[in-house]
């Protein structure tokens, strides 16, 4: 919890802050929507997808872990980073 939810909001805050500094500028504008919807749309994923069973793999017991299912969701998780 100490990076993964101060780094995330830094970065958010950072993003809006940058959109808004440089919004007078086209070119520049358009590549930083790009990069706010693309990382609104990893967040939105994160939040509906990856972080409920994140949360359900981590109160369960280590020796009930399906690791096909663990396997998968960790393939999910990678396909997100383009999106970053």
């Amino acid at each position: 919890a100490r990076f993964w939810l101060p780094a995330p909001v830094l970065f958010e805050v950072l993003l809006v802050v940058t959109v808004v500094v440089t919004w007078g500028d086209s070119g520049i504008r358009a590549a930083l929507l790009v990069a706010l919807l693309s990382h609104a749309a990893m967040r939105l994923w994160t939040l509906v997808d990856l972080v409920p069973k994140a949360v359900e793999f981590e109160r369960g017991d280590p020796v009930d872990v399906d690791e096909a299912a663990a396997v998968k969701w960790t393939r999910r998780n990678m396909l997100r980073v383009p999106l970053w």
